[in-house]
Parts: C-alpha cells; sequence; structure tokens
C-alpha cells in the first residue's frame, strides 16, 4: 500500500508550451518514460475511487482525505487531496479485462518526470527518478490521449513518504521553492483536479448531444 498526497492540473491541448518550458527548468535533465496505455474502470460520476490496470497489474486508488484548495502563490493554487494505492499482479492483462465484462476507458499516456527528495523540513533537491528517497516528490508533465480525438496535457505533483512530516506540507514547500525560483506559469483552480475527476468530466463531455 502506497499513500500519496498530490496536487494536478488538466489543459485540453496537443501542447501546452510554458507549463512544459517551466517543468524542464531543472538541475538534471528530465526523465521521459516510454509511451504507455492505462485502462481505467469507467465510473462515471465516481471521484473518490480509481481502478486501472497498466503495466501487467491492477492498480486501486482511493481518496482518504480531500484537502481543499490551496493557494501556493498568486498565480498558482489547486485541489489537494491524500490518497491509498494497492497494486496487484495480473497473470494476463488482456485476459482479465474481458473477464470483467466492464467498459474500460483506454488512456495513452506520454509521461516525464522529476524527482525531488527532502533533506530537511524547508531543503529539496532534486535526484535521479530511479534514485531511492523517503521523502519528497514526484514532478509530472503528461501527454494524454483517450486512443479517439481527445487530447490533453497534465502537470502534477505527489508527494511521498512517512509521516514524520505532513505530506500536505511537502507539496507546499516543493511548490513555494519552484515558485520562488523559476517565474511559474498561471496554474488556476479552475483547472485543477484528480484523474477521477478528470474522467467523470470525460464521460460527461462525451455524452453530450
Amino acid at each position: 500500500m502506497l499513500k500519496t498526497t498530490e496536487v494536478r492540473w488538466f489543459q485540453k491541448s496537443t501542447t501546452w508550451p510554458d507549463v512544459e518550458a517551466w517543468f524542464k527548468m531543472g538541475a538534471m535533465d528530465a526523465t521521459i518514460e516510454p509511451f504507455r496505455v492505462d485502462y481505467y474502470l469507467s465510473m462515471p460520476f465516481e471521484e473518490e475511487l480509481g481502478i486501472k490496470v497498466r503495466d501487467g497489474k491492477l492498480e486501486i486508488k482511493r481518496r482518504v482525505h480531500d484537502d481543499g484548495v490551496h493557494s501556493f502563490s498568486d498565480r498558482v493554487s489547486g485541489y489537494v487531496s491524500t490518497w491509498r494505492k494497492w497494486s496487484f499482479p495480473l497473470v494476463n492483462s488482456e485476459e482479465f479485462l474481458e473477464s470483467t465484462k466492464e467498459p474500460w476507458i483506454k488512456i495513452g499516456k506520454d509521461r516525464t518526470v522529476r524527482k525531488f527528495q527532502a533533506i530537511e523540513h524547508d531543503q529539496i533537491e532534486e535526484v535521479h527518478p530511479r534514485s531511492l528517497a523517503i521523502r519528497g516528490c514526484i514532478l509530472e508533465f503528461t501527454r494524454l490521449t483517450d486512443m479517439r480525438d481527445s487530447f490533453w496535457c497534465s502537470i502534477g505533483i505527489e508527494a511521498f513518504g512517512d509521516f514524520a512530516e505532513s505530506k500536505e506540507n511537502n507539496v507546499k514547500s516543493f511548490l513555494a521553492k519552484l515558485i520562488k525560483e523559476t517565474r511559474c506559469p498561471i496554474l488556476p483552480v479552475e483547472i485543477s483536479m484528480d484523474y477521477p475527476s478528470w474522467l467523470s468530466f470525460l464521460h460527461m463531455s462525451s455524452s453530450k448531444p
């Protein structure tokens, strides 16, 4: 079981130039992950739970705390939530998807990541994404497609680690450091949501006449 505190923003577009340029500012090059396809169980209007199949695993993610809206600066505000995630290996993902007889949403992802570890309460340094960090944050920029004709970009921060310090504060201190050191583009609360909320939005958009 993994516990994270997260904040994300979504933009309907094939590109998000100012956000991507800001994302790439750092001491190390961002790591580009291979393109992958995640299958999300279709659960319209369910915003507390996410179920998906990816890389031969079934992942279940449940929101355990809604931390509400946080203003990180006069340019950046978003919804912060805490989640628990469970992961179970699958012998055959395709057979599992077919056997459920449930609708699954196919989402393609081009994901680029940067990783930061918290050294002390107010100090965070960038490390290689594959390096071990007990407490810190993942910053990710992702291009998304529903494999039909809908294209999106997303920027997100996931705080992780032990609980000697509130991970919500990790998110705050991480963003405060980036905003202080770089000119962060405008990220308004109106486009801030988590994946279950975004999937519900896709469902509502696709069902409109």
